[in-house]
């Protein structure tokens, strides 16, 4: 528009899915008895997705993710926010954006960023079964929404991005955000394992992804 701003009419934010979690990820893992190395494969399912969809209206975008709430604002790293017309549209919860970040529009434009990671809380409820053929070892109930981040890659897939991103032939070849670093950095930081479900792998997400789907091939018979 005319400040600048990015506006999206609507992109998918999450989705219904089996997704890889290492032990320490998970709320209450120690009371759960599981292992902080051991990765296990959370089911998000539909329905919990339909119940938690309003949650995921208004919410703010950051560059990565950071820990927030109204008593510490991450501000530093809010680059827009979410708009109020979310729904849920198997497997997807949609919504509109709207990025008010001058590096964060660079780093889209050039596709250097473009996938989109879902944070919020759940309740786990560890008992395993099948979707879609794939082995989960528990389900996410009771989601309530925190944050979109906007990252280079995330647990969701490809197809949870800025939906205004542009094709590979587009791209060029800016200068690095200088957010990045720092960023990283922040997400090193202890105590925040455990207390928010990321959709991206904090600092390694496409190594994790990766290999998880190795290590799935091996522990599911």
């Amino acid at each position: 528009d005319n400040n600048g701003y990015l506006h999206v009419d609507v992109s998918n934010i999450t989705k219904e899915q089996v997704a890889p979690y290492y032990g320490d990820e998970i709320p209450d893992w120690q009371e759960l008895g599981l292992e902080p190395g051991r990765l296990y494969y959370m089911y998000r399912p539909a329905d919990e997705l339909e119940k938690a969809v309003d949650g995921f209206n208004g919410m703010p975008i950051l560059f990565e993710h950071h820990p927030t709430n109204a008593e510490r604002p991450a501000k530093d790293y809010v680059i827009g926010s979410l708009g109020t017309d979310a729904e849920f549209r198997s497997p997807y919860v949609v919504n509109s954006l709207i990025f008010t970040d001058g590096e964060a529009i660079d780093a889209i434009e050039r596709g250097e960023y473009k996938e989109l990671s879902a944070a919020y809380v759940y309740t786990p409820v560890m008992k395993g079964g099948i979707f879609n053929g794939e082995h989960y070892d528990g389900r996410m109930t009771d989601i309530k929404a925190n944050h979109v981040a906007l990252v280079k890659e995330g647990r969701a897939g490809p197809d949870v991005a800025v939906a205004d991103a542009k094709p590979a032939a587009m791209k060029s070849t800016g200068a690095a955000s200088p957010k990045k670093e720092d960023a990283k950095n922040t997400n090193k930081k202890a105590g925040t394992k455990g207390v928010l479900a990321f959709d991206a792998v904090p600092a390694i997400e496409g190594m994790e992804v990766n290999l998880a789907a190795m290590m799935k091939a091996v522990q599911v018979v």
